[in-house]
């Protein structure tokens, strides 16, 4: 069986296919020799197309199969996102329950959360570990904004902050320096995220914070391949995020410095993993073995180092919540659901300012 396709220059290509089952996967149309007519009351002629990179290795799509597994990562995700959020929070003692000693003036803060929107701007660069994958990627610039709630309280009566942040957040990731010998490509994301940490307020509204964040977002990419290059398997490996969303995590350290009521500037350096398939379990107990050991963290802060070293513990709260996702993230690079036996995913890792406005 053959097929007939058009690339992005325009010139029509026949490729011979040995293909039992013909399928249209993430948007692209595989044809015979013989056109398959699409008759439409808004479309009146034959459509042949076919995907950018090679095709190989098809076989039909189980939607039913597709769709539970979708439905039970959803549902653990939201899980672990919530269980994360909740550790957090428990940690945070409610004002009219403590006591705020000696001259530290918390009287400017709020005891509310406040609405938020942050713009960002960054510079990315994605790599892929597969062993067999040669290709390498052009770099990107990020423009990205968040819309969420912030909340800033004092911390018992050890005279520091404790800060909470929610929010959703959508970006757009796009190559700036396109290489005929690399991969350049255009990234949408969509997610949710949080931040967690403690700071310092050192003058009236000016407090600084380090923080770690955690967030799930969903990407769809469009990967160009290297004009130079001819290996058909890179292409391969690029058709499992070319033009389909994926599902993702993404980790970030960061320091907020807040000079205003209205205004905050900050900085974070943030680590993403983007699989290319789902594997329902084993991303689950992965999950798990992160969640636990981030929840352990958590519970060690509030039971020992603020008894211990309450003004030393927003750095050392910053470094172990970090330091362990930075951990995972290294542990992921070739095993996307590590320590189970996996596949490696795509990885991202991005230089970040943020401008925030606090409502």
């Amino acid at each position: 069986m053959s097929y007939q396709y058009i690339n992005r220059d325009g010139f029509q290509k026949n490729k011979d296919c040995h293909l039992e089952h013909v399928s249209c996967l993430s948007g692209f149309l595989l044809t015979d020799e013989k056109s398959v007519s699409l008759n439409n009351s808004k479309i009146s002629q034959s459509i042949k197309r076919q995907s950018h990179f090679e095709m190989t290795n098809l076989r039909p799509v189980n939607y039913k199969e597709y769709f539970c597994r979708n439905i039970v990562l959803s549902v653990l995700s939201i899980l672990f996102f919530y269980n994360s959020t909740y550790a957090q929070s428990s940690l945070v003692l409610r004002n009219d329950q403590i006591g705020i000693g000696g001259d530290f003036d918390f009287e400017s803060l709020s005891e509310t959360s406040k609405n938020f929107v942050e713009v960002t701007y960054g510079y990315s660069s994605l790599f892929y570990s597969n062993e067999n994958f040669n290709s390498s990627f052009s770099p990107s610039t990020l423009t990205e904004i968040k819309l969420g709630t912030s909340t800033i309280k004092p911390e018992g009566n050890y005279s520091i902050l404790s800060f909470d942040e929610s929010y959703f957040f959508s970006s757009l990731l796009s190559s700036y320096n396109k290489e005929d010998s690399k991969v350049s490509f255009e990234l949408w994301r969509l997610g949710a995220g949080a931040r967690y940490g403690y700071g310092y307020n050192i003058k009236n509204n000016f407090q600084v914070i380090p923080y770690y964040h955690f967030g799930l977002a969903w990407s769809r990419g469009n990967f160009e391949e290297p004009k130079l290059s001819n290996d058909l398997s890179d292409r391969n490996y690029l058709d499992k995020f070319h033009n389909t969303i994926r599902f993702g995590t993404t980790n970030s350290a960061g320091l907020q410095i807040k000079v205003s009521q209205l205004i905050s500037f900050g900085a974070e350096y943030e680590t993403d993993i983007i699989f290319p398939k789902h594997l329902a379990f084993k991303q689950f107990g992965s999950f798990f073995i992160e969640l636990m050991s981030q929840t352990g963290i958590d519970y060690l802060t509030k039971g020992v180092l603020l008894k211990a070293i309450p003004q030393g513990v927003p750095v050392f709260y910053f470094l172990l919540k970090n330091g362990l996702s930075y951990l995972f993230y290294s542990l992921k690079e070739e095993e996307m659901n590590w320590p189970f036996e996996s596949e490696a995913p795509l990885r991202m890792e991005t230089l970040k300012f943020n401008l925030k406005i606090t409502l």
